[in-house]
């Protein structure tokens, strides 16, 4: 079945086909382009920091084992660097896809290929709505939110509440939720 294409704002897109007669529901990261070019000037200085350490380490300039504060510099500004680097890859190539099919509404978060699955039985889902962010903040703060699973629509599902729908506005996720509601168990 071809693709049904929703409308969004900021020209983010959210995609509904219908792939082996499955639902599904493509919905792209949103993009906050300040954060994503400082995040990409950053990873070049991140860059030169690294390769500078790790190249005084192994040049042989430091004699006898490193010293400590060194290699926990190191740890942390690897680490610091990773989160960063996944994160600028999640404002540029970032996708939550949502699918209703076994019984079960699946939740993956991915960059590329890959990603991480939140599994969901659909007889245990309960009040699909679109709600506010809860956390309104801007900026990096905001995006690190959106980043960590947050969004425009919620569910509560054995006890606990979830959100995805990150990259979308209000309205759009209403529109998103009048397409999967139909889908769900309860009634």
């Amino acid at each position: 079945m071809k693709a049904m294409v929703v409308p969004a704002a900021m020209s983010n897109q959210a995609r509904i086909s219908y792939p082996s007669g499955n639902l599904e529901v493509s919905l792209p990261s949103r993009k906050n382009w300040f954060v994503l070019i400082f995040l990409g000037i950053w990873m070049v200085g991140w860059a030169v920091g690294e390769v500078g350490v790790l190249g005084l380490l192994l040049s042989g300039i430091v004699r006898g084992p490193a010293p400590p504060i060194i290699l926990a510099w190191l740890l942390m500004w690897t680490v610091g660097g990773m989160l960063a680097l996944a994160f600028l890859l999640w404002g540029l190539i970032g996708r939550e896809v949502v699918t209703i099919r076994d019984n079960a509404l699946i939740i993956r978060r991915q960059i590329g290929r890959f990603g991480f699955n939140s599994r969901f039985e659909l007889a245990k889902v309960r009040n699909l709505r679109g709600a506010a962010w809860i956390m309104d903040a801007g900026g990096v703060i905001g995006s690190l939110g959106r980043f960590s699973g947050a969004g425009t629509i919620v569910f509560d599902c054995s006890g606990f509440t979830h959100r995805f729908g990150a990259g979308l506005a209000p309205e759009e996720a209403a529109r998103v939720v009048e397409v999967l509601a139909p889908h769900c168990v309860w009634r």
